[in-house]
């Protein structure tokens, strides 16, 4: 059995994809100008994670991977760990103008152009380029000690009633 995506969904995701496509050339054009700001900065973070996440859920692993990267991009650049350049920039840019059409596209590998425009920016990020970045792995989260609870917390020194609660002080 096949997974259909429902035509109506698909328009909705293709219209949203557009719309913060075009948001995100905005912000590259900033990048390349010189001129954003912690406002550009977490606009564009935001585009970026919305995007991989209605790629991944939509089926779209190709937008999803974009969008992953130009979040985490603008990631980097909001913490100062990555300086802001025309090329990183035009990178976006490039990667941002070509989306729309790989939602229309193979949703497992995008379109060419996707594969090219991720490709320079892997470059454009000091990645070994060559290919489309993958998904980066989550390292595992080990799970807490469990905390006991304080002894004061454990006894009761009331006594429970079956009276009914009200807002009147006591």
């Amino acid at each position: 059995m096949t997974w259909t995506i429902d035509p109506e969904l698909q328009a909705m995701f293709m219209s949203e994809l557009s719309e913060r496509s075009a948001r995100l050339v905005e912000g590259g054009q900033a990048m390349v100008a010189g001129e954003i700001d912690d406002e550009i900065i977490g606009t564009m973070l935001r585009e970026g994670h919305t995007i991989k996440g209605t790629g991944r859920v939509m089926g779209f692993d190709a937008v999803s991977i974009a969008g992953q990267q130009i979040e985490l991009l603008w990631r980097r650049v909001q913490s100062g760990e990555l300086e802001a350049s025309a090329e990183l920039g035009n990178a976006v840019i490039g990667v941002a103008s070509v989306l729309e059409d790989a939602g229309a596209g193979d949703p497992e590998q995008g379109t060419p152009e996707l594969t090219e425009a991720l490709r320079v920016l892997d470059e454009a990020l000091g990645g070994p380029g060559g290919g489309k970045p993958k998904l980066r792995a989550v390292e595992p989260v080990e799970e807490p000690e469990p905390v006991a609870a304080p002894e004061e917390l454990l006894a009761a020194d009331e006594p429970v009633t079956d009276e009914p609660v009200t807002d009147e002080p006591v």
